[in-house]
Parts: structure tokens; C-alpha cells; sequence
């Protein structure tokens, strides 16, 4: 359906006055209620390799909204990245020793 108003000229601008401006009929579409949508994440991709080939390094994995919240929808709670930390061998090849 649509809406309509109008309004009505009361009074013909006259001696210098400014006439009206705009239209004096507005229309609009009605009866469209705004759907609620709630955030949506993908699924988390798979975990990355070690960022490093020794010593201390990171896996990371991550995910994207696939669908924005709108209509008072619950929005997306989290994160879209993870990380997680990894330990290799140390570089080099040495081992840690400890001195007594």
C-alpha cells in the first residue's frame, strides 16, 4: 500500500512575500516492516602452518560475516581472526643449555 499527505496553501504570498516551495503532495510506500537479520559468520578456515621455520611463530586462522545485522538483529559477536602460538626447534640448531 502507500501513504499520501498533503497540505494546503492558507494564505497566496502577497505584497513581496515569499511563495511556497516543495510539494504540496507526498506519497510513500507503507505496510513494509523491516526484517529482523542477525549477524552470521563463516566457518573458520583451517589453521595456517607455523609462520617461522624455527623458533617461535604463530598458526592463524580466521572467518568473515557473510551476513550483516540489520532490523534490530543480534550482531556478530567474536572475532574474525585467531592466533595460536607454535614452537619449533630454535634456529641454528642449538639446544638451550643451563649453566650450573
Amino acid at each position: 500500500g502507500q501513504q499520501e499527505r498533503h497540505r494546503y496553501i492558507a494564505q497566496e504570498a502577497s505584497h513581496g512575500g515569499s511563495s511556497v516551495t516543495g510539494s504540496l503532495r507526498e506519497v510513500q510506500p507503507c505496510g513494509l516492516e523491516e526484517v529482523m537479520v542477525n549477524c552470521e559468520f563463516n566457518q573458520w578456515n583451517e589453521w595456517t602452518e607455523c609462520s617461522t621455520s624455527c623458533g617461535f611463530g604463530w598458526h592463524t586462522r580466521d572467518r568473515r560475516i557473510v551476513k550483516f545485522s540489520s532490523g534490530g538483529g543480534k550482531p556478530c559477536i567474536g572475532s574474525t581472526r585467531e592466533e595460536h602460538p607454535c614452537h619449533l626447534s630454535p634456529c641454528g640448531g642449538e639446544q638451550c643449555s643451563f649453566s650450573a
